[in-house]
């Protein structure tokens, strides 16, 4: 019994693999599975940081306009940013700051995408705004189906 059930099972699972060429099926077209890649580099300037202050949010942010995030970017790529230090550290980027008396906060690094634009955001755990005062480096990679 152990034998029939057993080359059943595998009868079955090796007919459940044959493909039918049937020219009427409703089935989606498969995407070729193709990407192309775009990396820019972005400097981020003291003066290009701005100020967002409401009640519950407040936060640094610098905006780029960047035309290679287009509508088939945002609807079928992918987007992703990185804080140039030692390393590229991937957004979102946490990490501790002391500040004058001794207080550990915690900045975040994180961006924003629009079509034709990237907005780095620079958010705090003490709900202050903090302006970089030197000149910060990121990269955007920007993946999309060719």
């Amino acid at each position: 019994m152990k034998k029939f059930l057993l080359g059943f099972i595998c009868i079955f699972l090796l007919g459940s693999c044959i493909q039918n060429n049937d020219s009427k099926c409703d089935c989606p077209s498969l995407p070729n599975n193709t990407v192309a890649l775009t990396t820019k580099y972005i400097s981020v300037y003291p003066t290009d940081w701005s100020e967002y202050d409401q009640p519950l949010e407040r936060y640094a942010y610098a905006t780029f306009e960047l035309d290679d995030i287009t509508k088939t970017v945002i609807d079928y790529g992918a987007v992703m940013a990185y804080f140039i230090g030692a390393t590229d550290n991937p957004l979102p980027y946490v990490f501790p700051v002391e500040n004058e008396v001794n207080d550990t906060i915690i900045h975040n690094f994180r961006f924003d995408l629009e079509e034709r634009a990237i907005t780095f955001i620079l958010e705090s755990s003490d709900m202050e705004i903090y302006i970089p005062q030197e000149t910060l480096q990121f990269k955007v990679s920007i993946f999309y189906p060719n």
